[in-house]
């Protein structure tokens, strides 16, 4: 977990001053018992005016404590707060630059959890470190040692309680442990259930499934309350046994205290100063059994963290930032996922400027295709070539700007439509955005809005119809200069009149700026204008080329065509 430090770098004046300030505090609190039983014991020896001048130390001793404590509180929010802030950053910009395939393999809830929960977890275990961590050792070390200066007999009855202690803490945190891990785990599983819920309730109560949600939600919820429960449970048992153990440690020095008192061996002072560093002692040790518990959940929490960041990225990322134009070569790809084989001896060249159709029955990999072209999946073997380069020489964050996917199911935020289409390219004007929505026939209901181009869309933009979160989707593709254009299937919820209207406006747009375009559906009026039509059938290219030279070459073209004009 030493990694994770890296991100406290900018607040080691902090994380040293911090714990010497506590430290400072610690040390006054330990010598004010032993002054308080020398002052007892001569009280009523010493005159008026050093009784005082005893009151103007402590009182002196009491505000430097406070002092240090409350500047040592200022470092420890600052630095936990700016740990916290740190990792966060990191976290956020290390996912964003996860693949596909990255994104696949981890839950976006689990990856929601470590990246709220789990920070907080680590910002407490620093926060704790610069308040508790010497404080509270130092405390009951000094205590132990105060005491044996007073009478070494309760020094070693103490002595014998914090052994007890240590075994009881050790053996729940060792239970403690697993128990919160998987408590963790179920909450990922949980929180993954809810969102999917969310984002799915109109299909649920369509199919009025609502039941059998509730259901597996009530069993998922009950699993996550039972560890969780589990886990606090004997983490709770720290503080209770702790306060027995102590409360016996004292009422046993309390009964050989009287007798000693009673023999002269001991005076009144000395037994007041041995119960205030007991209490002393009883807060420090119970304050410890929590700090166990903190950093056991720091520990699972980190160890999440770091699961993280130890994702590797973009293995393959060269350095060009240039493509020289929108000329696209695949050689010999293949693609499989999880083992199923996706897509199998691809070969294809696509020059700069045209505009390519990909048809084929659901399953047939047009979506995969148009994916590893523009790097959202890695290939296995083969390779694809643009601008003359491979496209793993590119920069990944490049090869995004360069080669525009814009697919079926468009994704949006919870900020305005300008932003939404923009999608922090810079130099983009509102002028660009209103252009934009024009050619994707989203303008006419757009600019009725109150706020027009700064309506803020809601969840995934559900103030608005399928059909027009799509054309708005559509209209990120006429915004930049990008070399390359894949449209995976986006008119798929829009009407025929409207359909047509965005095509054409999509040929003109690619036609003009000399854009290469690939565009995949199912329906062959979308590849009406078209240069080429490549044919996908299992994975596999089943033919490539115009719509005259499939008819001769492809029998599943023909079958699509001949399906199609039945239905019409």
């Amino acid at each position: 977990m030493k990694s994770l430090l890296i991100y406290l770098k900018n607040y080691k004046r902090e994380m040293i001053i911090g714990p010497i300030l506590k430290l400072v505090e610690a040390i006054i609190e330990v010598l004010i018992p032993f002054f308080m039983g020398n002052f007892i014991d001569n009280m009523f020896e010493i005159q008026t005016s050093e009784i005082i001048k005893f009151g103007v130390c402590l009182v002196i001793l009491v505000i430097i404590g406070g002092i240090s404590a409350i500047n040592s509180q200022y470092f420890a929010a600052k630095a936990s707060q700016g740990y916290g802030t740190n990792i966060r950053k990191k976290l956020f910009n290390y996912i964003g630059n996860f693949t596909n395939k990255q994104i696949d393999n981890i839950s976006t809830q689990k990856l929601t959890n470590i990246i709220t929960n789990d920070v907080v977890q680590l910002e407490v275990a620093v926060a704790m470190w610069i308040r508790l961590v010497i404080r509270v050792p130092f405390i009951c070390i000094g205590a132990l040692i105060m005491c044996y200066i007073i009478n070494p007999q309760y020094a070693f009855i103490i002595f014998i309680c914090m052994i007890i202690l240590s075994l009881f803490t050790f053996i729940i945190v060792k239970k403690g442990v697993p128990l919160y891990r998987i408590s963790k785990e179920k909450l990922d599983t949980l929180s993954t259930r809810v969102k999917e819920n969310l984002q799915n309730v109109r299909v649920v109560r369509a199919f009025t499934g609502e039941k059998d949600e509730v259901k597996k939600f009530k069993n998922e919820n009950d699993e996550t309350y039972n560890y969780t429960k589990q886990s606090y449970i004997v983490s709770g048992c720290l503080n209770p046994i702790t306060t027995l153990i102590l409360n016996i440690t004292i009422v046993t020095i309390l009964y050989f205290g009287q007798i000693q008192i009673n023999i002269g061996k001991l005076s009144q002072g000395e037994l007041i100063a041995v119960i205030n560093y007991i209490s002393q002692m009883l807060l420090a040790i119970i304050v410890f059994s929590n700090l166990i518990t903190i950093y056991t959940r720091a520990y699972t929490s980190a160890k999440r963290v770091k699961s993280v960041l130890d994702i590797r990225l973009n293995e393959n990322e060269g350095d060009l930032e240039f493509v020289e134009n929108g000329e696209i070569d695949i050689k010999n790809v293949e693609f499989s996922y999880d083992n199923i084989p996706l897509l199998n001896n691809i070969n294809l060249k696509i020059n700069e400027g045209e505009i390519l159709g990909i048809i084929g029955r659901a399953g047939s990999g047009k979506s995969t295709l148009l994916s590893l072209i523009n790097r959202s999946y890695d290939i296995q073997s083969g390779s694809i070539l643009i601008g003359k380069n491979n496209i793993k020489s590119y920069k990944a964050d490049y090869i995004k700007q360069n080669v525009l996917l814009i697919s079926q199911k468009t994704d949006f935020f919870r900020e305005s439509i300008k932003e939404n289409i923009i999608l922090g390219r810079e130099n983009i004007t509102d002028n660009d955005v209103i252009v934009a929505l024009k050619n994707a026939n989203a303008w006419e209901f757009i600019e009725k809005l109150p706020d027009g181009i700064n309506t803020v869309l809601e969840n995934n933009a559900n103030n608005f119809s399928g059909g027009q979160k799509q054309r708005i989707g559509i209209a990120r593709s006429f915004i930049g200069n990008p070399k390359i254009i894949l449209l995976d299937d986006i008119t798929s919820a829009l009407d025929r009149k409207t359909e047509k209207e965005v095509l054409n406006n999509i040929y003109k747009y690619v036609k003009e700026n000399k854009i290469t375009t690939i565009i995949s559906s199912q329906k062959l009026s979308t590849l009406k204008h078209t240069d080429r039509i490549l044919v996908l059938k299992d994975g596999k290219i089943d033919g490539i080329g115009t719509k005259e030279e499939l008819e001769k070459i492809s029998e599943t073209y023909k079958e699509i065509k001949n399906l199609q004009i039945d239905e019409k």
